[in-house]
């Protein structure tokens, strides 16, 4: 046995990953886990460079499951997945009710796309496994 808390299930991903992960609560129907009984939701969703899809939220047709607590670092100078678009996550998590802390975004200085080097996991990982707590 593996003693796993099935209702404590974050996802975590760079770049697209990120955006998968913050996205997989936010569709109008629950997929399949593959276990009868279980969940897919996930509780939590933490992301390098990655941002909410702006089409999936803004959808009319789409009702959002839950909104997920979301951890996302970002780099200012990301020239793949614009800051903006992480700050727009971020703003409308607030607006869905998401407040802080579960809903971080933390910069990281002179990096660029997906920031995750010695250093800044050094300083950011002891914040991620916090908000995981």
């Amino acid at each position: 046995s593996f003693r796993l808390d099935p209702t404590r299930i974050a996802a975590w991903g760079e770049s697209a990953g990120g955006i998968t992960a913050i996205s997989m609560n936010s569709v109008s129907s629950e997929g399949s886990s593959g276990n009868p009984g279980l969940s897919s939701n996930i509780s939590a969703a933490v992301s390098l460079s990655g941002t909410m899809w702006p089409f999936l939220v803004a959808s009319p047709r789409n009702e959002v499951l839950r909104d997920t607590p979301w951890f996302n670092v970002h780099s200012k100078a990301d020239s793949v997945v614009y800051p903006f678009l992480a700050v727009m996550t971020h703003v409308y998590l607030l607006a869905k009710g998401v407040p802080d802390p579960e809903n971080r975004l933390v910069w990281v200085s002179g990096a660029e796309h997906v920031p995750w080097s010695p250093s800044v996991r050094a300083t950011v990982r002891p914040l991620v496994l916090n908000f995981l707590a």
